[in-house]
Order: structure tokens, then sequence, then C-alpha cells
């Protein structure tokens, strides 16, 4: 698919159902939002215009966020994102926390897509 970027579901030193087991979700990039999909599912869609900023937290597991946390991990030691949203519930900040096997590569290409403020 030209202009979908998926992650791989491949983790070093492990394969077949040990992989299968550690990567539940899988994060796409795509032309317009961020896609969090199990399988074949989307189950998650968030529009680009709606990402307020990104962070690379320190360590494999995150700190305590105070708002409204979506987290979409899988069961692994990879590091995770952090994702801050414009939308407000409440007056509480939107958070969304994925953990995709490249985080680096995937943050590069995550902000390549996010709308300036």
């Amino acid at each position: 698919m030209a202009g979908i970027y998926r992650e791989t579901l491949t983790f070093p030193g492990c394969s077949g159902t040990e992989a299968m087991f550690l990567f539940l979700f899988s994060f796409e990039i795509s032309e317009s939002e961020l896609l969090v999909r199990l399988r074949n599912w989307t189950i998650r869609r968030l529009p680009y215009s709606d990402i307020k900023a990104i962070e690379l937290p320190e360590g494999a597991w995150i700190r305590w966020h105070f708002g409204v946390t979506e987290r979409w991990v899988n069961f692994s030691r990879q590091a995770c994102i952090v994702i801050r949203r414009k939308s407000r519930f409440l007056g509480m900040e939107k958070i969304m926390i994925i953990n995709p096997p490249d985080r680096d590569d995937f943050v590069s290409r995550l902000r390549a897509k996010i709308v300036p403020c």
C-alpha cells in the first residue's frame, strides 16, 4: 500500500508464536491518522490534527500520568511513546501511550505527519 507505514511484528530473539503473543497491537501511520490495529481490525484512529506533542520517556515503562489516558501497549520491554492530544475531557488532558517495535523510526515518521500549531 502506497503511503501507509506499518510497523513490523517482529522482535529480536522471538519467532512464530512467541512474537504473536508479544505484539497484539500494531501501529500504522496513514495519510491522515495514526491507526491502532489488533490483528486485522482497526480499533483506534487518532487524526494528526489532534496531536499536540510527542514525548519519549526514559526507560521501557512510563510513569504515572494525570488525565484521561489510553494505553495501547504490547506485552514487551519496548520503550513507550506518550502522545499528548489537543482535545480535552472535562478540562483534563488526553494522553495516548503506545509502544511500537522501532520507537525512534516510528516517532520520526509520525512527527513528519503532524500539523504544526
